[in-house]
């Protein structure tokens, strides 16, 4: 890989045989550069991703807000929406995005994913013109988008990993060049623990950055549509042109970002078929290998196995979020009368970006937190965060605070209703936590556990998440169940536990939706345990391996600390 600037390659830090550490190459054609070159070459890497950071989230932000609008403003059109993009965004994840990326690199496949991303935003500025056309519009849009999302999450994951590398690389250096007793040659396994924590310490920062810069712009994002709508300023069209303009704008900039070559794409996991050079070679088996790059790794990593149950809470707590409580709860539960056309809805926008401004915040804070006492303590907490979030409709399900009349919270039934602002904040504000570690600690951790290998494991991210995501939005509608007679006109439930008449007056088995979330969140932190436990296993066998054969050590330590030489 090359310098920032484009000079002389680099490689990671084995020592130059003189015992002082520092064999690499700099822009002045020094072997010892100067002390300051690498602290100013963290800041340039540093830059550009925040850089990267704030187009991607622009662009991102717009379909995030889309998103949440669209079961509020298309009904089951707009829930079946949402399943058709993350159907697809599924698929695009395991078939086909890895070889993208592999193939014209985490920037190009970025701008691509991001234009693919426009489409689907100016489906719902298209529908606002062609009403007649929305079914179609919706579900075009939401193929095209899911493609995208498949694309550009898994190039945001190599290019996140490809920075973080760099700026390990820097930090290194740095390192090295303030310590009096570095041995120089690479082998000793104190240095490699030094490595390890070093690069630990970039994955978590770059990701508390990315993820604090994405949530804010998303909040700025999803208040847009509010604001321009409570005061009048601008109609739903002018809204959705608006986000199509910021969408579309965003991804033609990527083209100013670094564009980190693909021969820096990490080569195949060890246990693969595959070589070093086959990766990245255009044979029969090196394309098959790139389409089906996050499926090989589940089957030959055992740690990736143990966690799906962190992707597939979230993917099921946002479907739970955005699609029955902004669509079916909020509604009525802040309704200020049982006057008609009295909505709760109009605050959909301003709870949903609270959940934003909740986990940008809370990313820095876990940033750190997870800096002092590990980043699997963090995860277990945004885990139980995410079972916060569906615990309280087991607690009190709808028969229990709906009133005769229906009015979730009304001014007939808000004395004796637990439902209202203050726990809906609470129920938002958890979501928000549990966001933070996903969007930051969670990433973090799988450009620990699989450096060797990470356009597949953002992949896995991806088709976990959002086949977890796919199967909670088709649940929300799709599971139905029958009311008893005497009880169907008496309100929004039955006395059927868990069955919920929703506002259009069909009924759906919420129940079991809630049971499957509280399940996956105990398997989620269950599995992170061992996975965790199999990570620190492999820690140690490779700290063992090079103190029983140093003449192993360089490429040991290559592979531990994740970055390429």
């Amino acid at each position: 890989r090359s310098h920032p600037d484009g000079a002389q390659p680099y490689q990671l830090i084995h020592g130059d045989g003189n015992g002082n550490g520092d064999g690499a190459t700099v822009p002045n054609g020094s072997s010892s550069p100067l002390p300051s070159y690498a602290v100013t070459a963290q800041r340039t890497t540093v830059r550009n991703f925040v850089l990267m950071s704030v187009l991607f989230s622009a662009n991102h932000g717009c379909v995030v807000a889309c998103l949440a609008l669209a079961t509020a403003q298309l009904g089951a059109t707009g829930a079946w929406q949402s399943g058709v993009l993350y159907l697809t965004y599924t698929a695009s994840a395991l078939l086909g995005a890895t070889y993208l990326v592999k193939q014209v690199g985490p920037r190009n496949a970025l701008m691509v994913g991001m234009g693919l991303y426009g489409i689907y935003v100016a489906c719902f500025w298209l529908a606002t013109k062609w009403a007649s056309y929305t079914v179609s519009l919706a579900l075009f849009g939401a193929g095209i988008g899911g493609i995208g999302a498949g694309c550009l999450w898994t190039a945001q994951g190599a290019y996140f990993s490809s920075a973080a590398e760099e700026h390990a690389y820097y930090k290194q250096r740095e390192h090295y060049q303030q310590q009096s007793n570095f041995n120089g040659d690479g082998e000793d396994d104190d240095n490699m623990s030094v490595n390890q924590s070093i690069l630990s310490e970039s994955t978590s920062y770059l990701a508390g950055l990315f993820a604090f810069l994405y949530l804010a712009e998303e909040v700025v994002l999803r208040l847009l549509s509010t604001a321009l709508l409570q005061f009048n300023i601008a109609s739903w069209g002018t809204v959705f042109a608006i986000y199509t303009a910021i969408s579309v704008i965003s991804a033609a900039g990527m083209i100013i970002v670094r564009d980190y070559s693909t021969s820096s794409s990490s080569s195949p996991p060890s246990s693969s078929p595959s070589s070093s050079s086959t990766a990245n070679s255009n044979d029969a088996s090196a394309i098959l290998y790139k389409i089906t790059a996050a499926a090989q790794l589940v089957w030959t990593d055992p740690k990736m196995k143990y966690m799906i149950g962190l992707n597939a809470m979230f993917g099921l707590t946002s479907a739970f979020l955005n699609s029955y409580v902004n669509g079916q709860v909020v509604p009525v539960a802040l309704r200020t009368s049982a006057t008609a056309g009295d909505d709760g809805g109009r605050y959909i926008g301003v709870l949903t970006s609270w959940v934003s401004m909740v986990a940008a915040v809370m990313s820095l804070v876990l940033g750190k937190a997870a800096n002092k006492y590990g980043k699997a303590p963090v995860l277990i907490f945004g885990s139980i965060c995410f079972i916060g979030v569906v615990s309280p409709f087991i607690l009190y399900p709808p028969e229990t605070f709906v009133d005769q009349s229906g009015d979730m919270g009304s001014s007939s039934s808000s004395s004796s209703s637990p439902w209202g602002w203050v726990l809906l904040m609470l129920i938002y504000t958890l979501h928000g936590t549990g966001r933070a570690t996903f969007e930051s600690t969670l990433k973090a951790t799988f450009a620990d556990y699989f450096p060797q290998e990470k356009e597949g494991a953002f992949a896995n991210i991806i088709w976990q998440n959002g086949l977890s995501g796919a199967i909670g939005y088709v649940l929300t509608f799709a599971l139905t169940c029958t009311p008893s007679d005497s009880n169907v006109n008496d309100g929004l439930t039955s006395t059927h536990w868990g069955c919920v008449r929703y506002n259009d007056g069909t009924f759906h088995d919420v129940g079991s939706f809630e049971l499957l979330c509280l399940c996956t969140g105990i398997f989620a932190v269950v599995g992170l345990v061992r996975a965790s436990a199999l990570y620190k296993k492999e820690i140690q066998e490779r700290h063992n391996h090079v103190h029983v054969h140093p003449e192993t050590a360089a490429s040991g330590e290559n592979q531990t600390s994740g970055v390429s030489a």
